[in-house]
């Protein structure tokens, strides 16, 4: 967290939150506010059942290369990223937090649909959660 300004205390405000020296200094409860660093994560998953490498369908390319082009665009606004196939369970792929040139793993030949796949093993999403103070 970073600090951002100063306003007068309010009840309910968190003690541990007070400018003791502000105090000294002016005789008001003065209460430091802070600003949270936030670091956005994107999580991408890609169906990898038989239904995406049907015969004549574009499908499973078109899901890649949207893929590709979605964490491309993470990356370069700076935000961390992971790619996961549905297949036996949801899992990360390897390199799905790299280029998209580096990604390995890619099989579209899961009998599990995605609902499937998310109970027999879900996906580990990283969280960035904060509660505000």
């Amino acid at each position: 967290m970073e600090f951002m300004d100063h306003r007068e205390y309010q009840p309910g405000d968190d003690l541990r939150r007070l400018d003791w020296a502000a105090y000294a200094r002016s005789d008001k409860m003065i209460v430091k506010l802070y600003r949270h660093e936030v670091c956005p994560h994107l999580d991408l998953v890609i169906d990898g059942s038989r239904s995406m490498a049907l015969a004549r369908t574009e499908k499973c390319r078109a899901s890649v290369a949207l893929a590709a082009a979605l964490s491309t665009a993470a990356a370069n606004a700076g935000h961390t990223h992971r790619v996961y196939l549905t297949g036996r369970g949801c899992q990360p792929i390897a390199g799905g937090n790299e280029s998209p040139t580096l990604w390995r793993g890619l099989a579209f030949d899961s009998r599990e649909s995605p609902p499937e796949s998310f109970r027999t093993l879900p996906p580990t999403w990283r969280s960035r959660a904060f509660a505000p103070s």
